[in-house]
């Protein structure tokens, strides 16, 4: 023979608060879901210099892969290229992509400094300051180097919602 459970009498530890109903809690109570992070400087710095938005939040080996890996196309792509690769009159569609690593405008910048400085007539024993690319090199540079600003946009977006790592502190 089994005897009947007392009824349950709250302890001082448990709270008296009953259960809500999540469809009436307002959205602004402390039992509402947390709120993404936003950390837009990060992503201002991944804009500026790829990798670095990972590195001001702690993910410093995440951070160096980034940077290595993004740095080293855009890099390969103007090489392959030529400065030609960045324009924004010639490739609109891939200056879009390019736009989201920040060094683009300085090198469309310096690039239509280089365009108005050539002379018309020009000294034939002086090669000129700034030729246009031509062919496959500018293709494969233009796409190298839009690819990594397409990822770099990737990388923005990802920083955009990403927690800060924790710091571990180590006492002696």
């Amino acid at each position: 023979m089994t005897t009947p459970k007392p009824p349950h009498t709250p302890t001082p530890n448990t709270p008296t608060n009953p259960p809500t109903n999540p469809t009436t809690e307002p959205q602004n109570s402390p039992r509402s879901t947390p709120a993404s992070p936003w950390s837009p400087t990060a992503a201002i710095a991944a804009w500026a210099f790829p990798g670095l938005g990972h590195f001001l939040l702690g993910y410093r080996t995440q951070a160096l892969i980034l940077a290595t890996a993004l740095t080293t196309l855009y890099t390969a792509g103007l090489l392959i290229g030529g400065l030609g690769v960045v324009h924004r009159q010639d490739h609109r569609w891939a200056f879009v992509g390019q736009a989201f690593v920040a060094p683009t405008f300085l090198v469309d910048l310096y690039r239509n400094r280089l365009d108005r400085s050539t002379p018309a007539v020009q000294d034939p024993d002086q090669p000129p300051p700034y030729t246009k690319p031509l062919g496959k090199p500018q293709t494969i540079g233009t796409l190298y180097t839009a690819i990594a600003g397409m990822l770099n946009a990737l990388l923005i977006l990802d920083l955009l919602h990403r927690t800060p790592k924790p710091t571990t502190t180590t006492t002696p």
